[in-house]
């Protein structure tokens, strides 16, 4: 999901349309290589969070998160 930074010090959630805000992606390939484009509204500090939840043959489950910063 995206966030924009609030009077410097809180973090609000961007609404891209989709539920919950979120780009949810489904995957049951090895390989994933993917690319999300929005339009952001207006300049400030943004960050994006990326959740991914890798499951192996045993049902074994590992959560990788991923936050980058940026300001426009």
């Amino acid at each position: 999901y995206l966030e924009k930074k609030i009077l410097g010090l809180f973090w609000s959630r961007v609404d891209i349309g989709k539920v919950d805000d979120e780009w949810v992606d489904i995957i049951y390939d090895l390989e994933y290589d993917f690319t999300r484009t929005y339009q952001l509204s207006s300049t400030g500090t943004y960050r994006v969070n990326v959740t991914f939840i890798v499951t192996s043959t045993n049902s074994s489950i590992e959560e990788i998160v991923q936050t980058h910063e940026v300001k426009y």
